[in-house]
């Protein structure tokens, strides 16, 4: 599943993007998920695994019921680059989410 979009909207404040691009599996993901990377400060298989269950869990959930607190429980890195994964993920309609306001909000 590639995303739609052709750049990440997702910023993160906390340190400067990091070179994703000697990482392995950096060439498999989209110019959108590696700025996502880059700009997060994950490593590729990070992303990769953090993605699966997030897309995972959110067809699994009956619809509407997946909030970002069951996402930052499923996933084991820092909890507020899971929102961040979450809320990008929810605009891009992986994530079924009817509850998640303030979508226009990614900073």
């Amino acid at each position: 599943m590639k995303p739609s979009v052709s750049t990440c909207n997702v910023r993160w404040a906390k340190a400067p993007p990091m070179d994703i691009s000697r990482y392995p599996l950096a060439q498999t993901l989209s110019p959108a998920e590696q700025e996502c990377c880059s700009n997060l400060r994950l490593l590729p298989e990070q992303y990769i695994e953090v993605k699966h269950t997030l897309i995972h869990a959110g067809r699994t959930y009956p619809r509407g019921s997946f909030k970002k607190r069951d996402a930052q429980k499923l996933c084991h890195i820092d909890v507020n680059k899971t929102s961040k994964v979450f809320e990008w993920f929810v605009k891009l309609n992986w994530v079924p989410n009817t509850l998640c306001r303030n979508l226009n909000k990614i900073v």
